[in-house]
């Protein structure tokens, strides 16, 4: 039978408990927090930001009103309902309306926009690098699939 003849088990797993914390802490600073509970998530949080790509995880509040700003190349996969007026840099407004799973080709613009829904919008905007799409040889698929996102029918 082996005895831990020297260590105290007490000891040594408080200390591997402090280490565990300290590097808790400098993993996930306090700022990472929010400052009071019920406060709105941040309008973009990068997710990735690599080589090959950049995600971003969008949030826009309840009949916010967004200023002009520029998106490049991107799939946007929604997470919500959406119900939005969006005006290009030409002044040209459209509404746009999205189903949650949607999951959508969006070439580069420019726009501002107005939530008109009650709710808030979510959404999953990925963009790919020019570096990494131009350094890759891509293959032409076989076959084209179609993955249905849709929120219902996963639950099931």
């Amino acid at each position: 039978m082996a005895r831990n003849v020297g260590r105290n088990p007490v000891k040594g797993g408080r200390a591997r408990r402090l280490i565990a914390v300290g590097v808790c802490l400098l993993v996930y600073p306090a700022s990472s927090v929010p400052q009071e509970p019920n406060s709105p998530p941040p309008a973009a949080k990068v997710e990735i930001d690599n080589q090959h790509v950049r995600v971003i995880r969008r949030y826009h509040a309840p009949h916010e009103k967004v200023p002009m700003h520029s998106h490049p190349d991107s799939v946007v996969v929604y997470l919500t309902e959406v119900r939005q007026l969006s005006t290009d840099s030409n002044g040209k407004t459209t509404q746009v309306n999205r189903h949650a799973g949607d999951v959508i080709w969006s070439p580069g613009h420019s726009h501002s926009f107005v939530n008109l829904a009650d709710t808030p919008i979510e959404a999953i905007e990925i963009e790919v690098k020019p570096a990494a799409a131009s350094s890759r040889k891509f293959e032409s698929p076989k076959a084209v699939h179609n993955f249905d996102l849709s929120l219902e029918k996963n639950a099931q």
